[in-house]
């Protein structure tokens, strides 16, 4: 059923490891979030909230629906995000990889999945829920989160780290948009996910920045 759907959704967006106008519900206008000077509990760089004519990007990639009434999703691709079509399967429809910003072993990759969680009567908020156990459950440690609006649908903001294993040896920093989007009778998870061993590097900061909090959020054509 739903709960089932969203940790597919989830997981499978969780498991691609290194290989829009959003409001935070205070009611403040903003479009997103942008590095802090601190650092949350994660270790992965603090976002604060900005205003939408702060974010640009000269180039986007338009992500169609890929079944009926699926919602269009919008991602900037700032320079050196380069498509992996390979990795575009599934709930996943996109995936960018930055191999300039890497640590010479893995490189840095923002993925886009969206799949169908509808269950019943569960209301957008309840599934989010489900959402957020579902990166736990994955392996994510140090989860914090926040919850938000993106594009006027209910979203949580998550980070947090994937600890080092005999593959890899570095911990891997995680941000993560979230957001459920209710067209019809249907409800449509829609995860933005970036990943690098490498937080604290300004170009992925900045970068990570406008694809994430500039994510935007349409109805089918």
């Amino acid at each position: 059923m739903g709960t089932g759907r969203v940790a597919q959704v989830v997981v499978v967006a969780a498991g691609l490891t290194l290989s829009g106008c959003t409001q935070l519900v205070d009611g403040s206008a903003t479009a997103g979030f942008e590095p802090g000077h601190s650092a949350e509990s994660s270790g992965a760089p603090a976002y604060k909230p900005q205003s939408c004519e702060q974010l640009h990007a000269d180039q986007w990639i338009e992500v169609p629906g890929s079944e009926p009434g699926q919602p269009r999703v919008r991602v900037a691709q700032p320079p050196g995000w380069d498509p992996v079509p390979e990795a575009a399967k599934g709930v996943v429809k996109l995936m960018l990889r930055n191999t300039a910003l890497g640590d010479g072993v893995t490189n840095p990759v923002v993925s886009l999945s969206t799949g169908d969680v509808t269950d019943g009567d569960r209301t957008p908020r309840e599934l989010l829920a489900d959402s957020i156990k579902g990166l736990e459950s994955s392996g994510g440690q140090k989860l914090t989160q926040e919850r938000a609006e993106i594009c006027e649908f209910p979203a949580i903001m998550a980070s947090y780290t994937i600890p080092p294993d005999d593959d890899r040896g570095k911990t891997i920093y995680v941000t993560a948009v979230t957001v459920m989007v209710p067209l019809g009778s249907r409800v449509w998870n829609v995860i933005a996910m970036a990943q690098t061993t490498v937080p604290s590097n300004p170009t992925y900061m900045a970068d990570v920045q406008v694809m994430l909090a500039g994510l935007r959020i349409a109805m089918p054509r």
